[in-house]
């Protein structure tokens, strides 16, 4: 079983709703595509990549999201 729980507030860029919304894609891709029977990384990736925070700042790192088409779901 796998249980996930997580807080999300109102922010200044988006609401609590708006914020539930992004990050519960990225909860379930991790979950269907990521510990289901058949990993599915690309996909995996580009839902990670899609639900990025409006506005966050940009790591160190070169990040994995620069060679994915922005417009997969």
């Amino acid at each position: 079983h796998l249980a996930i729980v997580w807080t999300v507030y109102n922010g200044e860029v988006e609401t609590a709703r708006q914020q539930a919304d992004r990050e519960a894609r990225a909860i379930t891709a991790l979950v269907i595509d990521g510990f289901g029977p058949s990993e599915n990384f690309p996909r995996l990736l580009a839902v990670a990549c899609n639900a990025k925070r409006p506005g966050a700042p940009v790591g160190i790192r070169p990040s994995p999201c620069r060679f994915i088409d922005r417009s997969e779901r």
